[in-house]
């Protein structure tokens, strides 16, 4: 694997910064172990490491997902992050079993798939090393996982300053300064009564609260009253020495309203004497990270449910429509061979068969509609042609309610699914034929302004204004329960709606009680063929 290195006297200056710190060879801890965790929820991975890289090996100050001997740490030759730390840049690899690295101990024997890791650096600028995100697997790395990785690294170089803060390894108070107000933890301490003595910029950015008013107040003031107690408590065992530093979650109330979830990480503050001076840590805002673990559960919980659904679906559709199919079949044999008596009781059966046949169809359609599983094809249609197919296939309804049924307009050419286009029309015709009592139903289509157009009117008892606001909902009816005057399952608009909507077109309506109803449909206009003479304008736009 080949590198591009700091020149050697750079390489020396790192080497004395990372062992300025102190955290070479140092038991693991939990401030720093919270964000390997982190890393491994947020951007799903089984392994992620704050790895320390010196002259020789690289230190695991944190890791996750490895077992021994890996735990502690590798020498260099096993070590991916000694690249970022040396060169001071991310080091991204989609597939570590590919190319240059494919060979490489990391991958063959500690079986690396992807690394991805950023350079974790001190308050000077010097690379310390490495936080990064492994898979098992090859994966394609994105800017987000990126960008979650540099964040989570600015958090460990919080603690990092944090920690040379503490202990006095900064070579100037004036620097540390600079570094604690720069970076986007708040960096807090509190005297030993609980109120506030130092507050870094960022304090204003989280909570909305100016530095300077909140200097000297109590803690408690911005802490949320149902985290109290806990806070309180944490507190007085941190100044009673119970226990060497607190970590733990709460809320903190902003200035003019609103809650921000926060992780506050804080340990003993002693004075040169010994004395017990308060307390300092970082508080970090974790309230972004907790509303996208949440989405995450929430995202993969609809997956998991669309694919129970569909699966019931697809078994519902084979359960429901095989011994429906069955029914219909041995109905219509069976009308041809029984006499006019028992005529009626076969055809009551066909009917019914057919109904909750219709019923099964639309809502499996609809089904297939909310899951994205309808394919489409738009390719040019013959809008007259599919109109008066549809007006053929309903005539024996029409003739049986004694309506007219009429297709009128010239050839004209549309942008459309042939199926979805053959249902809406059938929806459409079957729902005027089924509203009209007297009169007629005509299908007229037409072009204008790029657009083809179909519009079905129809004289029969028109839409109650009360109800058209509702008119494409699902399983909205106008007349409901025991009173309703006509059959039906309320998605014929519904789902006509949604197949318009996908093929790019719009509907309209326009009614008016007791006279009667007509739906206009909008869809893109093919070019039509040069042996195609004619051309209309439309029905004018409600």
């Amino acid at each position: 694997m080949s590198l591009h290195p700091a020149p050697a006297f750079l390489e020396d200056r790192r080497l004395r910064a990372l062992l300025a710190t102190g955290l070479l060879d140092t038991p693991p801890e939990d401030r720093f172990d919270r964000l390997t965790r982190l890393v491994c929820r947020v951007v799903g991975v089984p392994i992620a490491l704050v790895s320390l890289v010196d002259d020789e090996r690289q230190v695991f100050k944190s890791q996750q997902g490895l077992s021994d001997p890996w735990t502690a740490g590798t020498p260099l030759s096993h070590s991916l992050c000694q690249r970022v730390a040396r060169t001071g840049r991310l080091y991204q690899l989609d597939d570590a079993r590919a190319g240059e690295t494919c060979d490489h101990p990391a991958v063959t024997e500690i079986g690396v798939g992807a690394y991805l890791g950023v350079p974790i650096r001190d308050p000077d600028g010097y690379a310390l090393g490495s936080l990064c995100a492994i898979d098992r697997d090859p994966r394609a790395w994105t800017a987000d996982d990126r960008a979650t990785l540099r964040d989570l690294a600015d958090i460990v170089e919080s603690e990092v300053a944090l920690t040379l803060a503490l202990d006095g390894r900064t070579e100037s108070e004036a620097r540390y300064r600079g570094v604690v107000e720069s970076v986007r933890d708040v960096v807090v301490q509190a005297d030993a009564e609980g109120r506030w003595s130092f507050l870094n910029p960022a304090w204003e950015t989280v909570t909305g609260h100016a530095v300077a008013e909140s200097l000297g107040r109590p803690c408690l003031d911005v802490i949320h009253p149902d985290d109290h107690a806990e806070v309180a408590r944490n507190f007085r065992s941190l100044l009673s020495g119970a226990v060497p530093y607190v970590r733990h979650e709460c809320r903190l109330l902003r200035a003019g309203g609103g809650v921000r979830h926060v992780e506050v990480h804080v340990q003993l503050l002693r004075s040169e004497g010994g004395a017990v001076r308060g307390a300092a840590g970082t508080i970090t805002d974790v309230t972004d990270s907790i509303r996208f673990e949440a989405e995450r559960v929430a995202r993969e919980r609809t997956e998991e449910m669309l694919r129970i659904k569909e699966a019931f679906l697809g078994n519902m559709s084979h359960e429901l429509r095989t011994p429906l199919t069955g029914i219909l079949g041995f109905a219509e044999v069976l009308a041809e061979e029984v006499g006019t008596e028992q005529r009626e009781a076969v055809d009551i059966i066909v009917r019914s068969a057919q109904r909750l046949q219709g019923t099964l169809n639309s809502v499996l359609d609809l089904a297939q509609l909310e899951g994205g599983s309808f394919t489409f094809e738009a390719a040019p249609v013959d809008l007259r042609g599919e109109a008066a197919e549809v007006a053929r296939l309903l005539a024996p309804v029409a003739e049986q309610r004694g309506v007219a049924l009429d297709v009128v307009g010239p050839p004209v050419r549309a942008l459309a699914d042939s199926a979805a286009l053959h249902r809406v029309l059938n929806n459409l015709v079957g729902n005027a034929l089924k509203f009209t009592d007297e009169g007629g139903v005509v299908v007229e289509v037409g072009v204008d302004d790029g657009r083809a157009w179909l519009r079905v009117e129809d004289s029969g008892i028109g839409i109650d204004p009360a109800f058209a606001p509702r008119l494409f909902d699902e399983f909205a009816q106008a007349s409901t329960g025991y009173t309703r005057t006509h059959e039906g399952n309320g998605l014929g608009l519904a789902i006509t709606k949604r197949l318009v909507d996908l093929m790019g077109g719009t509907i309209s309506v326009e009614s008016e009680p007791g006279v009667g109803s007509a739906f206009t449909v909008r869809l893109p206009a093919a070019p039509v063929p040069a042996w195609v003479v004619g051309g209309v304008g439309g029905p004018s736009s409600s």
